[in-house]
């Protein structure tokens, strides 16, 4: 309806070579920045940013985990049957590292989640975006990083398509829910009181 063709980005970004690498290094490094950005917060004296990040991050996986129940994508790439020749022009996993593990857990065959070997397996609703967002709230109040934070967060949206083997849909289910957080997560002032007067002290004649 949008007239948003992920198969054709894909087609069209595997001739351009050049991109590649910036757009694998933002889809993996931006993982890396949303470990680091609580600190990097705090450093900034901005406390309350980083705490509201963390809550933004928290409960935005907790709302991709549950609805990938019962919404369990399995990605673009298999879904748009993505041509050999086009796999093979972009950076190596494009698209498809995650299936190995997605098909383990749907068969059955993988019942533990192992940390060391952890992949994405939810596609829907893209948590790529929302903690993309998510940094970008973040930091986007500090003046000399708002431009450097825009141009990254576009570039990570357009890695999830190409590299992480998105559709748009699952990009923009994640920008709404990141709106749905952030409304939950902004903080809340409560209206300022007049100081309380201290019952005037009278003396007895």
């Amino acid at each position: 309806m949008l007239g948003l063709d992920a198969r054709a980005m894909v087609e069209t970004v595997s001739h351009w070579t050049v991109l590649h690498g910036p757009l694998a290094f933002a889809y993996q490094f931006s993982v890396v920045l949303l470990v680091f950005a609580p600190s990097i917060l705090v450093v900034l004296r901005r406390a309350e940013a980083a705490w509201r990040f963390c809550a933004m991050i928290g409960l935005s996986g907790l709302a991709c985990a549950l609805l990938s129940i019962p919404f369990p994508a399995i990605g673009a790439f298999p879904g748009l049957q993505i041509p050999d020749d086009v796999v093979a022009r972009l950076p190596e996993g494009a698209g498809l590292y995650h299936i190995p593990t997605f098909d383990a857990f749907r068969s059955g065959l993988a019942t533990v989640i192992r940390l060391s070997e952890l992949n994405g397996v939810i596609t829907f609703p893209l948590f790529h975006a929302a903690f993309a967002c998510a940094t970008a709230h973040a930091f986007l109040p500090i003046r000399h990083l708002r431009l450097p934070v825009v141009v990254w967060t576009v570039v990570v949206m357009a890695s999830t398509i190409v590299i992480g083997g998105h559709y748009f849909v699952d990009v923009l289910a994640g920008l709404a829910l990141f709106a749905a957080v952030a409304s939950v997560a902004r903080p809340h002032r409560t209206a300022s009181r007049p100081p309380r007067m201290a019952p005037a002290m009278t003396s007895a004649a």
